[in-house]
């Protein structure tokens, strides 16, 4: 999969935040579990929308975005210990869909971890259908 960069149509998208290896992530390889990696791709996810105040905008429109497929690309290991920069961004916004980039770094090492893109869709919870992303929402 082609890397993409932070969109500048969306000069508030890219995200950051820090989590740490602790023992009850690491599986039976000696490793992060990838399911891990997915758990904190939720996180950031749901920390940055929180932070643009997306959370609160879709609890009053009782929308959601929910998950329509992941891209992912597991690049290195992580470990014990490890501290593991999850940065995100919005790359693109359709009618009633994004796209959202997922970059996982070490910073000791610089070393990418994980690279993933994952197609979102926003959706009515009443109805449960897709519907249209108001313009606020991808201010």
């Amino acid at each position: 999969m082609e890397q993409k960069e932070p969109n500048p149509q969306f000069p508030l998208s890219a995200y950051s935040a820090e989590f740490t290896v602790d023992e009850s992530m690491i599986d039976r390889n000696h490793h992060v579990n990838n399911v891990v990696l997915v758990q904190w791709m939720q996180n950031v996810s749901t920390q940055h929308a929180s932070s643009l105040g997306g959370m609160k905008m879709m609890n009053d429109w009782g929308c959601a975005m929910v998950v329509r497929t992941h891209d992912i690309d597991f690049k290195a290991q992580a470990f014990l210990g490890d501290v593991i920069r999850c940065t995100t961004w919005v790359n693109e916004f359709g009618k009633a869909s994004s796209v959202r980039c997922y970059k996982f770094v070490r910073p000791s090492d610089n070393k990418e971890i994980l690279y993933a893109e994952t197609s979102w869709a926003f959706l009515d919870l009443k109805t449960g259908t897709p519907t249209r992303i108001p313009q606020e929402f991808k201010a």
